[in-house]
């Protein structure tokens, strides 16, 4: 039997090496795809905090839980801000962090897309399309990661 393996798809989180208060926001069905997160900041004196609404797994002890509601109370907290939500939310994110129209996070943030691919990653299909600053991005070529600053939303 033959089989063939594709992936991984896309690109990941990129953090910073200078990451000491990192900020997670959990919109999409579950907090895992954030958790790996918190071992790449690998520093003891390291803040991480996790925002959702979501049934929380067994956490690591570095990892502070908060609800969704507190995040707007402590935006300007982090000094990088990782985001996992479905398509259909990034035109809503903007509303949730209780920014207005032009005024930009205080910190760099990555927000990775929840999206079909029946294409399987092939960038064929465009059911994937994310609405960037310029024109469109594909969540299985250009992300499913990307920079929060580089779409519209």
């Amino acid at each position: 039997m033959n089989l063939e393996l594709s992936g991984p798809l896309g690109h990941g989180f990129e953090l910073p090496r200078e990451v000491h208060r990192l900020g997670l926001v959990a919109l999409g069905e579950t907090v895992s795809r954030l958790i790996p997160l918190i071992g790449q900041i690998g520093q003891s004196r390291a803040g991480v905090t996790l925002f959702t609404d979501l049934p929380l797994p067994r956490m690591p002890t570095l990892l502070e839980a908060y609800p969704l509601a507190s995040l707007l109370e402590a935006l300007d907290w982090p000094d990088f801000l990782a985001v996992d939500l479905p398509l259909q939310e990034l035109a809503e994110l903007r509303n949730m962090l209780g920014l207005l129209e032009g005024i930009r996070l205080t910190c760099p943030a990555q927000v990775l897309v929840t999206t079909s691919m029946p294409c399987a990653g092939l960038a064929q299909c465009g059911v994937c399309a994310v609405p960037a600053r310029r024109g469109w991005k594909l969540a299985c070529e250009d992300g499913p990661v990307f920079d929060l600053h580089q779409l519209k939303w």
